[in-house]
């Protein structure tokens, strides 16, 4: 298996059918396009969801040699955006952290208080408490891996039986914003090959929001119908998912699909695809009045679009001029 999120199509049918034990507490767990479990505890609801962290869609050789730290740093405050948008996707509202820290053998203890440094910082700006987690020195890592779990209190459930037939699909944020965000962190020096440290240096400026509870926050509050984070597919991946959570079909513009010159070019230049690498600081949202929710978002300063709807069936359409071609299941 290749780097990255295991693909929808292994982890279907290598993990969540392995999971056959139910409780009465989950209501919605793990399941192809679930942002977060939903637990009921004491009557309440809670969403929580563990995300981990990887740059595993940018060819390793192209990453500066002397921005290791930099990179470890980077690691630690996109794992808990990560997480927290997931828990806002599934309409929750996030509240607290658990990071998990496994660091080689050598790392120094001023590099760990920058890293814990980054987790408080991040925690912060968001809004949440770090309320524990584990750390340990491992002979079986090479660098350090994080992993987080983040709890957000939710006031709502909606049924699976709720159907989406003829909403409009909205895009927040912009694709690939989170490998840009990469790339002009990690790979600046290559860039400088191609382009004026001035274009970068604005890409780079644009990428440092890409926490979407505010999207989220919005949307619940404007008749908002379902949400799906891509901060670990890609756009045409959280497509993919959002019509499997909702088992329906789809028909997406492409051209619609809001995404920023500098992200296209710099994408090109280090051979990756800006539809498919995660997106962290997108999300997609269905709604009965796409437009009307497109206000509201950018009343409240957050780039929105409505790419697209969702159809009876399964065909999962991305529309291109004349052009009209399958979406197909990540693999």
């Amino acid at each position: 298996m290749k780097a990255g999120k295991l693909s929808e199509l292994i982890l279907s049918r290598s993990v969540l059918k392995k999971i056959r034990n139910k409780r009465k507490e989950i209501l919605c767990g793990a399941r192809t396009g679930n942002d977060a479990a939903v637990m009921k505890i004491n009557g309440d609801l809670t969403a929580a969801c563990a995300a981990s962290s990887s740059f595993s869609y940018l060819p390793r050789n192209f990453t500066d040699s002397d921005c290791c730290l930099t990179s470890v740093l980077l690691n630690a405050e996109l794992t808990v955006l990560r997480a927290a948008n997931s828990v806002s996707a599934e309409w929750g509202e996030p509240f607290s952290l658990m990071p998990v820290l496994l660091l080689p053998e050598g790392f120094e203890e001023s590099e760990l208080k920058k890293v814990v440094d980054m987790f408080e910082k991040t925690a912060e700006h968001l809004n949440l408490q770090i309320a524990g987690g584990h750390s340990e020195i491992s002979a079986y890592v090479k660098r350090p891996i994080f992993s987080v779990t983040v709890f957000g209190n939710r006031k709502c459930f909606i049924s699976d039986n709720t159907k989406a037939y003829g909403q409009d699909i909205i895009m927040t944020g912009y694709a690939a914003s989170e490998a840009t965000r990469v790339m002009t962190a990690l790979c600046r020096k290559k860039l400088e090959e191609r382009f004026a440290p001035l274009y970068i240096e604005k890409a780079a400026e644009y990428t440092c929001e890409l926490s979407v509870i505010k999207h989220m926050e919005t949307a619940r509050q404007n008749n908002a119908a379902w949400m799906h984070d891509l901060s670990e597919t890609g756009v045409f991946g959280g497509l993919w998912e959002l019509g499997e959570k909702l088992h329906a079909g789809m028909e997406i513009d492409l051209k619609k699909i809001p995404i920023r010159q500098e992200t296209i070019e710099f994408s090109e230049y280090m051979a990756c695809n800006p539809y498919t690498v995660p997106s962290l600081g997108a999300a997609l949202i269905t709604a009965e009045d796409g437009n009307g929710l497109v206000r509201e978002l950018e009343r409240q300063g957050i780039p929105a679009v409505v790419i697209g709807k969702i159809t009876e069936g399964k065909d999962r359409v991305l529309v291109h001029h004349e052009e009209r071609r399958y979406l197909e299941q990540p693999r």
